[in-house]
């Protein structure tokens, strides 16, 4: 283990000789000559060694127990750990220090808040274990100077410790003694977390990363310099494939799957490795370091530290005390600088291993340096992992050819959980009455604690799930097809746990999601067998509709409806299975059937109207504002009462019903004297209301009057009265007032009713000679191509009404512009690159026609006709 830079308090564990301001080159730690150690983590004023038997020492300052027992020291001591626990990882704030354990859990001591008293809760005088994971078991942790997180095998995040700047993302500045999930984040597919000073870094499993906190220098890479209590989507890093991240003080640094390095934030020392001191307030791709491919990155307060696995070379750039031994530079460096020790690249060290059997400088378990001088550094040395914080820096060094820590795949060594083929087989195994079935009821509880684990499930590989997007879910769904049916033949006790699990998250599912691949459960689930069964709908099935269909309401749910018209037909089918016929229960009554619906329906069918009116009071006048025609057959009398010029009279009934206007018209002409017994009218009339008969009076005591020749104009009158006002006064009032919201009384003085309703619906005088005259082309299309020729012989055969169809079809209206063809955007017929069992498509905002080149006249007409029986709703070409 080499070791420099800063060692005031004797953090670089090199021993009280050492102890001084700065030690300027690489000095191997005499400490490690006879153990191992796979992992540092280091503060401003001590550090944290994890050897490989699970073991942690600790060395420098203890001002705060950070230690994790009593003194200071310059050499590493072993720290005292609860239940001698076996470590996994570490960690280092500030003043305080994290291990995590193999069986999850986290061990902390030091002070989170800069208190030696334990007033604030953030104390932790000796070891002990951190409080608020309950069940959970952790996979990795972080820490920043006052904060730190950990991260479970589910996928949730946890946040502790000082909040002043919303570092813990909990959506407040509060401080948090007690872990607590992150719950913006749930559903994501969490795998790498990172703290910086105050600001902390989260990467999901296809390289999604959020940041929230202190963003004093850009440092959360949003663009800006204002913190959040949130966690933000970094989105310029969207689909960059982000792995893995390290963050100093002020400034992160992201690398991603194919070794490419971005940083932002702080460059005040030029610790972001672009040439230039100012700061960056979006990641921005390390130029100096393009076509090198990098797998390790680490950074301290002011500087950042960088591994090149194919050629072995380490890199440092930022604040000098970085300890660059190859420059002279005395403050900083604003571009990569290579390290003066020629390290070699574990290809080379593999050949070197073969020429030489025996390397006297080690035993042959390579555990213990042989050379008697500890400062000097040897020439035939490969790189195995690099360690940075504060203003230290630790390699980890072999002379024996060893594959060197790849950081990109470093969450692989502690895997969040996921649905895969080998588990599902090992559920199949499983029985009630087995020795493991505790076990299986403890992993599927955990697996389907949050969604998370499912959407970070069945990922397409190699690689392409990074690409997910708004058209790309990320997911392998042969492979969902494949474990869901392994899990149909699993012991009916763990069919039992399935389903209410999976209850349990559909009655939980958020309103919104963090990031598209918390999107992914609802084209998952749909695949699972307990959807098939009748008797799961009102617990399974309905409540999936119900939170995809609250999620609709975003824009989270138009990416899932693109996401279905993306997947293929097979899939999309198993979704639309799901699609059930209605069932209505009345409260209290538990039965159902079609009288119950129909009473449902008489039921609700008042409120329906009600909201229907609504809606309609305004389609009308803002089709006249947009000089747009629409398909409202209303009768002139409406635009007669709206204009209010022109009486209301008998020749107006024709239009509403010829039956009662030839009724009207008869006694009207009935000239003798025996109409009150021939024709036995009063003055009354019968109406329907939702099945039920009714007389209206017309007058008061109308029914006990009866029609005469003297009193059957009256008759008349107030017949129409009734019909064309009294009846429908309110609606017409709704309508009348929807429509003047849009254009006032004066636009409207200027028509007379005939034309108002032409200017509406249009006119009927179709001309479709007229029509093809004013067609125009594109593309390879021309008034000679065979296939518009075809077209025009078909479509001049067709019957009147499917001419009318493919109007509607083509510009959303079957009516003629008032003005005729000359008003309205000319048909435009381009090609489509499809084959022929394409349909024609129109994008009726613009009157264009998508017309496959055919193969014949024949297919031609076949899809045609196909297309023009489908002329209403919007669909995604």
């Amino acid at each position: 283990m080499l070791g420099w830079g800063i060692n005031v308090h004797g953090q670089l564990g090199l021993g009280p000789s050492a102890v001084t301001s700065f030690i300027p080159t690489p000095q191997r730690i005499p400490f490690f000559n006879d153990y191992i150690c796979i992992q540092v983590a280091c503060s401003l004023t001590h550090s944290v060694f994890l050897l490989d038997d699970g073991s942690v020492y600790t060395a420098g300052n203890n001002e705060y127990s950070q230690l994790g027992r009593e003194g200071r020291t310059t050499i590493p001591e072993k720290v005292i750990l609860p239940q001698q626990a076996n470590v996994v990882q570490v960690a280092c704030g500030q003043h305080f220090s994290l291990c995590l354990t193999s069986n999850g859990k986290i061990i902390i001591w030091g002070s989170l808040s800069g208190k030696v008293t334990n007033d604030d809760g953030f104390f932790y005088e000796k070891p002990e274990y951190l409080g608020g994971f309950s069940e959970k078991r952790m996979i990795q942790i972080a820490a920043g100077y006052t904060h730190c997180l950990g991260l479970t095998d589910d996928g949730t995040v946890y946040a502790s410790g000082v909040n002043a700047h919303g570092q813990l993302g909990l959506g407040h500045n509060h401080d948090c003694v007690r872990a607590t999930p992150i719950g913006c984040l749930r559903g994501s597919p969490i795998i790498f977390i990172a703290c910086g000073a105050h600001h902390s870094l989260i990467i999901s499993k296809s390289g999604t990363v959020f940041t929230c906190g202190l963003n004093s220098s850009g440092q959360l890479g949003l663009g800006d310099n204002d913190s959040r209590i949130w966690p933000s989507n970094v989105k310029s890093l969207q689909q960059q494939k982000a792995t893995y991240a390290s963050c100093g003080e002020k400034h992160s640094v992201v690398i991603t799957l194919e070794g490419g390095v971005f940083s932002f934030g702080s460059s005040s020392h030029g610790q972001l490795g672009h040439n230039s001191t100012s700061d960056e307030l979006l990641p921005r791709k390390i130029s100096e370091l393009m076509g090198s491919e990098v797998s390790q990155i680490a950074c301290g307060r002011s500087h950042t530290v960088i591994f090149m696995p194919n050629i072995g070379h380490i890199s440092t750039f930022g604040l000098a005390c970085a300890g660059r031994i190859d420059t002279k530079l005395t403050t900083y460096a604003t571009i990569p600088q290579k390290l003066a020790i020629p390290f070699l690249p574990y290809k080379t060290m593999k050949q070197l291993n073969r020429q030489v059997s025996t390397d006297r400088n080690y035993t042959s378990s390579n555990r213990k340096y042989k050379s008697g001088d500890t400062k000097t550094v040897q020439t035939n040395l490969q790189v195995i992992g690099i360690y940075a914080g504060g203003h230290q820096i630790f390699v980890r060094i072999s002379s024996r050819a060893q594959r060197p820590d790849d950081y990109r795949t470093s969450y692989t060594n502690r895997p969040l959980l996921e649905l895969n083929l080998d588990f599902a087989k090992w559920l199949n195994n499983a029985s009630q009455s087995s020795d493991t079935f505790k076990d299986v009821e403890r992993k599927l509880a955990r697996l389907f604690n949050t969604e998370a684990c499912l959407n970070g499930s069945f990922l397409s590989l190699p690689d392409t799930h990074f690409r997910t997007s708004s058209s790309n879910p990320g997911i392998d769904l042969d492979q969902v097809i494949a474990v869901m049916e392994k899990l149909r033949s699993c012991d009916p006790k763990i069919q039992e746990l399935l389903f209410e699990h999976i209850q349990s998250i559909l009655l939980t599912l958020p309103e919104t999601a963090p990031c598209f691949e918390a999107l992914r459960v609802y084209l998952v689930l749909p695949f699972c067998h307990i959807f098939e069964n009748e008797e799961s709908f009102e617990t399974v099935t309905a409540p999936f509709a119900q939170a995809a269909t609250r999620l609709k309401k975003t824009a989270d749910g138009r990416v899932l409806d693109y996401w279905i018209l993306n997947i293929g037909r097979k899939f999309v089918q198993r979704i639309i299975e799901l699609y059930k016929p209605l069932v209505i229960k009345i409260i209290q009554i538990n039965s159902t059937g079609s009288a119950l619906a129909a009473e449902q329906y008489q039921t609700v069918l008042e409120a329906i109207l009600e909201l229907l009116k609504k809606v309609h009071n305004t389609l009308c006048a803002l089709a006249v504002y947009n000089i747009t025609i629409i398909d409202l057959p209303f009768p002139l009398v409406l635009y007669k009462k709206l204009l209010n010029k022109i009486k209301i009279d008998l020749d107006d009934m024709k239009s509403l019903s010829p039956t009662i206007h030839h009724s009207l018209k008869s006694l009207l002409h009935y000239k003798e004297d025996d109409l009150e017994t021939t024709l036995c009218y009063a003055f009354d009339i019968e109406r329907e209301f939702y099945g039920e008969r009714r007389r209206i009076e017309l007058k008061t005591g109308g029914s006990s009057i009866m029609v005469n020749q003297k009193n059957k104009q009256e008759f008349i009158d107030l017949y129409i009265d009734y019909v064309f006002n009294k009846s429908c006064e309110k609606q017409f009032q709704a309508f009348a007032s929807g429509f003047r919201r849009v254009i006032n009384s004066k636009p409207l003085e200027l028509f007379y009713p005939d034309e108002l309703m032409s200017f509406v619906i249009g006119n009927t005088n179709y001309d479709w000679n007229e029509f093809q005259k004013k067609t125009e082309y594109k593309g390879e299309y021309h008034a000679n191509h065979p296939v518009i020729q075809w077209f025009w012989q078909v479509f001049h055969k067709l019957v009147e009404n499917e001419k009318k169809k493919f109007l509607l079809f083509l510009t959303g209206s079957d009516r003629v512009p008032v003005f005729g063809w000359s008003q309205t955007l000319p048909m435009t017929i381009q090609r489509s690159h499809t084959d022929d069992i394409h349909l024609p498509v129109s994008h009726t905002c613009f009157n264009i026609l998508d017309l496959p080149s055919y193969s014949s006249k024949e297919i031609l007409k076949t899809k045609l006709l196909e297309a023009i029986q489908h002329n209403q709703g919007f669909n995604l070409v």
